[in-house]
């Protein structure tokens, strides 16, 4: 079975293919109304579907950046606190970074 990673590398190749066909040329100003509105709904469930993963890695971030400084990943990534990683590693800034740390605490599971 391909590992989470690969199956999201393909996925974002796949992705990057789409982008490319979809702003070479006039594309999507040729679509129609009824296709723009998909665009937006299938963009928006696969956005939701990411975001979740993310929440989801976040909470291992948090998991694995607690107990002893040299053991935790944020040390290992040169970070002081996870959501900074967070920010990092997503590309995203702060404010999205904080925003996915605190949906991550909400949904952690205590195991």
């Amino acid at each position: 079975m391909d590992s989470i990673v690969a199956r999201l590398r393909d996925l974002e190749e796949s992705l990057d293919s789409v982008a490319c066909d979809a702003f070479d040329g006039e594309v999507i100003p040729g679509l129609s109304d009824a296709d723009v509105a998909e665009l937006l709904a299938l963009s928006g469930r696969i956005q939701r579907r990411v975001e979740a993963l993310q929440v989801e890695a976040t909470v291992q971030v948090g998991d694995r950046s607690a107990g002893l400084r040299e053991e935790r990943m944020t040390t290992r990534y040169g970070c002081s606190k996870p959501v900074d990683l967070v920010r990092m590693l997503t590309g995203t800034d702060t404010r999205a970074a904080t925003r996915l740390v605190r949906a991550a605490r909400l949904v952690r599971r205590d195991v």
